[in-house]
């Protein structure tokens, strides 16, 4: 059942606020890697907050823009998705190897692609 308008405008608000702070937290690891490995993980962080923020606040005027908006928000939401998987298969085995602060930061590293995701698939009006 998808939202209300209003319930919908915050649930994407929140989304691309959170995908904000991603794309921050990206270009920090960016600049000041701790490992050699970290700058990839970083980037790929900014594509999929860049992605899912484009995939939020793409309009949909005219056949091409529908056409383009459509499969923007299927990569923003393969994207997604395939980060929060990460992310939760991360928490786990930081939880199992018993560093708990480690996990808490990758279930935080979760909550963007999640709201992304319900946002991009609450979106099927077209809104």
């Amino acid at each position: 059942m998808p939202l209300r308008e209003r319930e919908h405008r915050l649930l994407r608000g929140a989304a691309l606020a959170l995908n904000a702070a991603l794309f921050l937290v990206g270009v920090y690891f960016e600049l000041r890697p701790r490992y050699r490995t970290d700058v990839w993980a970083a980037g790929a962080l900014c594509a999929i907050a860049l992605a899912n923020s484009a995939a939020l606040t793409a309009g949909n005027d005219g056949q091409g823009a529908r056409h383009l908006r459509r499969r923007l928000r299927r990569i923003a939401l393969l994207a997604s998705l395939l980060l929060a998987a990460a992310s939760l298969l991360l928490a786990v085995l930081e939880a199992a190897r018993g560093s708990v602060f480690a996990a808490l930061a990758s279930l935080v590293l979760l909550l963007p692609p999640a709201l992304s995701a319900a946002a991009i698939l609450d979106d099927r009006g077209g809104r």
